[in-house]
């Protein structure tokens, strides 16, 4: 879903004309990579050894992807730039949705 919203043309892409919230495109990039980020993690119960590699592997192949679909946007897409501070938020959403992800996890684990 990312993908697909990050690719569309700017005259295809959803306005949201009565909603007046400053910068509220940056909480949207927030969000999407924290919940992209949230779902890799709780997915990842499946894999056996996770340790801290593991999870920057993780960080670092989800923030090139956002890094890689603003340069296709600023590069490629009609309508459409690439924003330094959506790097920054899509990093953001993917580093406190790892952390608040393994939060989560660890009281699970210490409540059983």
């Amino acid at each position: 879903m990312i993908t697909i919203l990050s690719l569309l043309p700017g005259s295809d892409t959803p306005k949201i004309h009565f909603i007046n919230i400053p910068y509220l495109d940056k909480y949207i990039h927030f969000f999407m990579y924290f919940f992209l980020s949230g779902i890799i993690i709780f997915d990842s119960k499946r894999v056996g050894d996770r340790n801290l590699k593991f999870y920057l592997i993780i960080i670092t192949a989800i923030i090139i992807f956002g890094i890689t679909l603003e340069s296709i946007q600023e590069n490629y897409i009609t309508g459409r730039s690439g924003e330094f501070f959506d790097v920054i938020a899509n990093s953001t959403g993917t580093i406190i949705g790892l952390i608040i992800s393994l939060l989560i996890q660890e009281n699970k684990n210490t409540s059983k």
